[in-house]
Formats: structure tokens, sequence, C-alpha cells
């Protein structure tokens, strides 16, 4: 029986891992105070930060340890205005944060949408990580911007007229 249950365990332990890019979007707000959770008087619960980070975590093969990869994080404000951020890739399972917060988070209105790729150094893109709602060009005016997401909503989800994004209201 125990050889029966060493042997699952290395055979799990030894299989093909599941390789990936993901991007988490997390807001900053009075309720990521830990003062929120303890129940503790804080002084910045009295004007709490106001913000969002993206946190891209990767999961890659070992035999990209040896290649020069980078994170290339493409970001699209709700002021319509957008940016790019290079972070150099040094271990196979890693991640990198992206802090938007404060008069940066106020002046841009926040993140709309975003894309994450891991690229090598020729330039290819190894692996990536698309927002439903990313479009590669950027439209010059809300409108146009709506028609945009609708577009890539419908294309991602099979429902769209049930959520209309309220910053286009």
């Amino acid at each position: 029986m125990r050889i029966l249950i060493v042997l699952v365990i290395l055979i799990s332990l030894s299989s093909c891992g599941t390789y990936y890019v993901n991007v988490k979007n997390i807001r900053i707000d009075r309720s990521s105070l830990a003062s929120t959770f303890a129940r503790t008087p804080d002084r910045a619960s009295v004007d709490p930060p106001r913000g969002q980070d993206l946190v891209v975590e990767w999961r890659l093969p070992h035999h990209y340890h040896k290649e020069d990869l980078h994170i290339v994080l493409k970001v699209i404000y709700k002021n319509l205005e957008s940016a790019e951020f290079t972070y150099s890739v040094k271990h196979p399972v890693d991640f990198v944060t992206y802090h938007l917060i404060g008069e940066e988070f106020k002046r841009t209105q926040g993140i709309m949408t975003y894309k994450a790729e891991i690229v090598d150094g020729k330039g290819e893109v190894v692996k990536e990580y698309v927002h439903m709602m990313w479009i590669d060009r950027m439209p010059t005016n809300k409108n146009a911007c709506f028609d945009e997401l609708k577009k890539a909503y419908e294309e991602n989800w099979s429902h769209p007229e049930e959520v209309v994004p309220e910053m286009f209201h």
C-alpha cells in the first residue's frame, strides 16, 4: 500500500505542469486596509487610498530560464490613454505588480483593459494573457471606444446586452 501511495505522489509531481501567464486586477480602497479586517482605528480610513493593482504572474517551462525574456504589460485607461510597461523575467515562476494609485488613478480614471505578453529576445510572444475587453487599436472618442468594447465583449460572452459599462453613461 505504501509503495502505491509513493508511486502516485511521484507520478503527480513529475507530470507535466500547466504553463501560463495570468493577470489579476485588484481594487485598492478602504476595504483593502488591514484595519478594516481587524476592526481597529486607522487614520488612513479617513482618506483611504484609491487605485488598482495589476498582478502579472507566470509559470514557464524551465528551459526558458536561460532565455532573455521580458513581460510587456499594455494598459488602456478609462480616460482612453494607453501605456506600456516592460519587466524582466528572471525566474520561470514569478510575478510583478503594476500599481495605479492616488493622483495617477484619479487622472486616468482607472484601468479599463490590459494585455500581458511574455516576449523572448527575438520579439516573439511566448505566452500572453488578454483581458476580455482588450482592443489592439484605441479609438479616439468614447462612442467609438464603446462600439469596439461591445464588439470585443460580444465575441467573448454570450449575453452582452446584460452588462453595459457604467463609464459610458
